[in-house]
């Protein structure tokens, strides 16, 4: 698989592109947390997710790593921010060639107390390859409207897991 450059929290501030999508859920931010941390759970409410696997040792905070299988893609994932209830973000590591669709991708999930729910605030910063760059609009809409799918998707996840307990 080829790799990808290994970026932190700053790496928004010189991305060639940056896509924000966001969201009020029903969900508090601590139920955002646990769903967001229940990788098995991600095919869920993620439309076009197949799995979410854990592959380091453990799955608990800055440096825990994953793998994720979306649509055509395996993308190998490093945890950049930890922080509960507030905010999680990874940056990915690697992406299978036929997925292979920027040099440096970072992806960050905002989580804020907002009445009786949360809202949601999802950023993603990349460098595309240059092949993909004069694409850059369809690339845009695709991962925010994912993103939006997903968020609006949780509350729905929620109340079906809640029903099954």
């Amino acid at each position: 698989m080829p790799s990808c450059e290994i970026v932190g929290l700053d790496f928004v501030e010189r991305a060639g592109l940056v896509i924000k999508a966001d969201a009020q859920v029903q969900a508090s931010p601590s139920q955002i947390w646990q769903v967001l941390n229940d990788n098995q759970g991600w095919p869920e409410w993620f439309d076009g997710m197949k799995s979410a696997e854990v592959t380091s040792p453990v799955w608990d905070g800055v440096g825990s790593t994953r793998r994720v299988k979306v649509g055509p893609m395996r993308v190998d994932e490093k945890m950049v921010s930890w922080e509960p209830d507030r905010q999680w973000a990874f940056c990915v590591t690697e992406l299978n060639a036929l997925g292979y669709i920027a040099k440096r991708m970072l992806e960050i999930v905002d989580i804020e107390a907002d009445g009786s729910g949360s809202k949601l605030t999802y950023t993603g910063a990349l460098d595309l390859v240059p092949w993909l760059r004069p694409a850059h609009n369809i690339v845009e809409k695709q991962i925010g409207s994912a993103w939006a799918e997903a968020f609006a998707n949780i509350d729905n996840h929620l109340t079906a897991r809640d029903l099954r307990t």
